[in-house]
């Protein structure tokens, strides 16, 4: 598998970006925003299932993303994944300067009915798919929504919830709520742990999301339910700065895969340079990635990891240790560097195993693995 990123950045309702092989690209959609009457319901809802975070504010923005293929192509998976040999590193994230909002009855993907969505705000809930926005719903564009003669919407319900007409929301939720009645493909979760328990109900809601090593798959490959094939691979709600990056597989129509990066190709994988797989919020820039440009010795390390650093190459000031699935273990800030230095970490605490060590300054990343025995 390979990565993919996303680099856009100010939008009014949905944009995407040009076509290459069988992905166009990803279309981002701001599906809805919030009011005090949702923020309100949104804390019933979780004070009433013995939650105190996961709390919606008012103004939180629902975002849903869609991979755009062209037609007779399926979406395969959306991960991250890393060479222990450091010839590539395609980690997927997802983040927020604030929280993601989580119903009390919430999910990491979307598992349940359309009936159940209404007189509560759990349509607004954050999660990844393959296609699904309920049980037996595609989601859609609600540009791509054919309104109430589908089914009910959404919204109009006694609670007074997703009702807000923002305009930059585009189409009201009252109107078209971007679901049509079909038969998804279901999630299957391949190599992930807890890495996607922030999505899950409203005790847990979190900040962000980090997989190196994990699929969110479809195992017979999606397609979109209309003929220019957008498949929903995620809804993200959240009051703050959202940042991401991608990386995608799909099928071809021939049998075959197509693998999409926007930094670092690894030509043994035949992967797809684009540049339209790291969405980067107007208020924050999203770090770039590189291959190891750093030492670190020795490797195993028993106590104390010595990383060697030259200004030139890149001028680091902030490592970062974290273990296999993604999960922060310690950092550390390094101070100017004149010239060629060299810093010493401190893992005599950590467990055996194997770590991934992050070294960034001013948009630069690079990443080596180190293994602690």
């Amino acid at each position: 598998m390979k990565k993919m990123f996303l680099g856009l950045g100010l939008f009014i309702s949905s944009i995407s970006a040009y076509a290459q092989n069988g992905l166009e690209c990803v279309v981002i959609e701001k599906y809805y925003i919030s009011n005090a009457a949702d923020a309100i319901a949104a804390d019933d809802d979780l004070s009433n299932a013995g939650y105190t975070t996961g709390t919606l504010p008012a103004g939180s923005v629902t975002y849903r993303i869609y991979a755009d293929m062209l037609p007779g192509y399926k979406f395969q998976a959306l991960y991250g994944s890393y060479d222990v040999n450091q010839t590539y590193y395609h980690p997927l994230r997802f983040k927020t300067t604030t929280k993601f909002y989580n119903n009390s009855n919430g999910n990491t993907s979307p598992s349940w009915t359309k009936s159940s969505c209404k007189n509560n705000v759990l349509a607004l809930d954050s999660w990844l798919s393959v296609g699904a926005a309920a049980n037996g719903q595609f989601g859609v564009l609600k540009t791509d929504d054919n309104g109430t003669a589908n089914n009910v919407t959404l919204a109009g319900n006694s609670d007074s919830v997703l009702l807000n007409n923002n305009s930059a929301a585009g189409i009201p939720l009252l109107s078209q709520d971007g679901l049509l009645t079909g038969t998804p493909q279901a999630v299957t979760l391949v190599g992930i742990t807890n890495q996607l328990d922030v999505f899950g109900d409203g005790s847990i809601a979190g900040d962000s999301i980090f997989i190196i090593d994990g699929s969110i798959s479809s195992l017979n490959g999606s397609t979109g339910p209309a003929s220019d094939n957008k498949v929903l691979i995620a809804q993200l709600t959240t009051d703050g700065v959202l940042t991401f990056s991608l990386n995608l597989q799909v099928g071809t129509p021939s049998g075959g895969t197509e693998n999409y990066v926007a930094q670092n190709p690894y030509a043994g994988m035949n992967e797809i340079l684009l540049d339209c797989y790291t969405y980067i919020g107007i208020q924050e820039q999203e770090p770039t990635s590189s291959l190891q440009v750093f030492k670190a010795y020795p490797n195993p390390v028993s106590d104390i990891l010595n990383i060697e650093l030259s200004p030139s190459k890149s001028n680091f000031n902030i490592c970062t240790i974290r273990s296999i699935d993604g999960k922060v273990i310690l950092s550390k800030r390094f101070g100017p560097q004149t010239e060629k230095s060299t810093e010493h970490v401190d893992l005599s605490s950590l467990a055996n195993g194997i770590y991934i060590i992050e070294l960034s300054n001013n948009g630069f990343t690079s990443f080596n693995k180190i293994i602690k025995n």
